[in-house]
């Protein structure tokens, strides 16, 4: 079997990855961002196989072999699925902890331990710190996969130490950034507003639009709303693009709201996997966002 990470909807990279996990050349730190949730699952599964297939000739991963089987079905004892945060709640210090104290631990079957952190874009900046600590020397058979909504959640010095997987298309990697984050951002005023013409007006700009839009907004929109939770319960680590809409959300909105908010944006950015009438999807956002 000849991989190929369908995910990438940019062939040459795509090609290129394919090409490094062939060659045993692929980075031992990856983000993976864009996308769904779904997308980026299935796509770090897929790289972690690479990390430890036993093929000795030809792409990698085979596919077929057990170190392949298990990890695509989640069941290799070798590969750690941590999930970083959810609704609102971030990962507790503690446990990561515990992760990267037995990081010296040699492989129980496979040549390397791969550690994937499912979420990362709710790591917290503490978090973050331990992780870097981590990244700089880690040992030889240790390998991180981190996938993110985007990758703006991670500050830079774990960037810098990373090889960084986009989902979605690369020509206008830049230009979809800066509007979902302008969009995200009127949204999260909009929301505190209370205003359903504000929520509505606010989202206009994703109608007619592409999914790689639409998901970049949710992606952009789940972290803002992350941050209006924690400043709402008196946190000060916030990680979005825009904390002042966090902060201006924390003021207006109860504290039982905010916690849904994360898992709304959360929710939306999934459905693109099942619908694709943006259309709709920005209506149904639209709909629980003033309910």
């Amino acid at each position: 079997m000849k991989f190929k990470p369908t995910q990438i909807r940019d062939e040459n990279l795509a090609g290129r990855i394919a090409s490094m996990a062939a060659e045993g050349k692929l980075s031992h730190t990856i983000v993976i961002e864009g996308g769904s949730e779904k997308e980026r699952a299935a796509f770090s599964r897929e790289l972690a196989a690479a990390f430890v297939c036993s093929s000795q000739a030809g792409a990698k991963p085979c596919g077929v072999c057990s170190h392949c089987k298990k990890t695509l079905a989640g069941r290799h004892p070798d590969v750690f699925e941590i999930d970083g945060g959810e609704r609102g709640k971030t990962l507790k210090i503690d446990a990561l902890r515990d992760v990267f104290d037995k990081l010296m631990y040699l492989p129980n079957e496979a040549d390397a331990r791969v550690y994937i952190i499912n979420n990362a874009h709710f790591l917290n900046l503490s978090i973050q710190n331990m992780l870097l600590k981590n990244l700089e020397e880690p040992p030889r058979y240790v390998k991180f996969i981190l996938e993110c909504a985007t990758k703006h959640a991670l500050i830079p010095t774990v960037l810098s130490r990373a090889a960084v997987f986009y989902l979605g298309i690369p020509d206008s990697d830049k230009k979809t950034d800066e509007t979902a984050r302008a969009v995200a951002s009127g949204i999260a005023a909009a929301v505190a507003s209370e205003k359903e013409y504000d929520i509505v007006s606010a989202a206009a700009p994703l109608m007619e639009k592409k999914r790689e839009l639409f998901v970049a907004c949710a992606g952009e929109l789940e972290l803002i709303f992350r941050d209006a939770a924690v400043a709402y319960f008196g946190g000060t680590d916030l990680i979005s693009s825009d904390p002042d809409a966090a902060r201006r959300l924390a003021r207006h909105i109860g504290g039982d709201k905010l916690v849904s908010l994360p898992g709304i944006a959360r929710d939306l950015s999934d459905a693109c996997d099942l619908s694709a009438n943006i259309n709709l999807l920005v209506a149904l956002l639209c709909s629980r966002l003033r309910t």
